[in-house]
């Protein structure tokens, strides 16, 4: 896959992530996708299977956030599992001291205290990844061609009208976005496609929906037409490829 590089960057406070480098993290993560993908096969286990669409989006994160913050000395995923945001900017003394700070011992073992993690004082990058959505017009017409509807290892290039992140909270964050879908080069792997950032603050998400107490439904939300305007308006880089190109230009996101 060759990535079309729109030459822009991150920038929180004086630290500056160009989108070149965030490319090449989209690279390592898309052949460590394939790499994983081949090593399960091999033992005739299906990984993608086994995740099931809904956590696929959370995996890929996982993944390229760790690669990310392996490229720089200022990042540092966060080390609690309900920590945000994902990577932590570490880039003064200050940050330094305040993060030793922010374990205690339990165990003999130096564990993260969550209130000092959820979220990190000093902020850093948040980092999301969908596959789109499709209308109703879009998900009839799939399914007329295919004669089910969206599955696994099914590009959906062609049959999305919208990309949205999804979180949890509502709170201010530096929002990485990454937009993936099967890729048919890749032997319809899930792959990244496309990646977008913005600042958004809590007027840039949907009311926050915390379900039923009594079920095991965790909160969440999403970006609403502000937050979404935000995102698509700041693409860093996109697959070159005609498909991906005309997608994007029909959201109004490549003019």
């Amino acid at each position: 896959m060759q990535f079309i590089d729109l030459k822009k960057k991150i920038t929180i406070r004086n630290y500056n992530l160009s989108s070149t480098t965030l490319i090449k993290v989209a690279e390592e993560t898309n052949r460590y996708i394939q790499d994983l993908f081949s090593a399960f096969q091999s033992s005739d286990f299906d990984l993608f299977k086994s995740l099931g669409q809904r956590n696929i989006s959370g995996f890929i994160g996982e993944i390229y956030k760790n690669i990310l913050a392996s490229h720089s000395n200022e990042l540092l995923t966060n080390p609690h599992p309900d920590g945000r945001p994902d990577i932590l900017l570490l880039d003064s003394n200050e940050a330094i001291s305040y993060f030793k700070s922010c374990f205690s011992i339990i165990n003999n073992r130096n564990m993260p205290i969550k209130d000092l993690f959820t979220p990190f004082k000093y902020g850093g990058i948040e980092i999301k990844c969908s596959i789109g959505s499709a209308g109703k017009k879009q998900t009839n017409d799939f399914i007329n061609k295919t004669g089910h509807r969206f599955s696994l290892y099914e590009p959906r290039v062609g049959y999305i009208n919208n990309i949205t992140w999804w979180a949890h909270h509502s709170s201010s964050v530096n929002l990485l976005g990454l937009y993936y879908d099967y890729y048919e080069k890749s032997n319809n792997l899930p792959q990244i496609i496309a990646a977008f950032y913005s600042e958004l603050d809590e007027s840039d998400w949907n009311k926050v929906s915390h379900g039923n107490k009594n079920k095991k439904k965790t909160s969440n939300t999403s970006l609403n037409k502000t937050g979404l305007n935000k995102m698509k308006s700041n693409c860093l880089f996109y697959c070159s490829d005609s498909p991906y190109i005309s997608q994007l230009e029909t959201m109004n996101i490549l003019l």
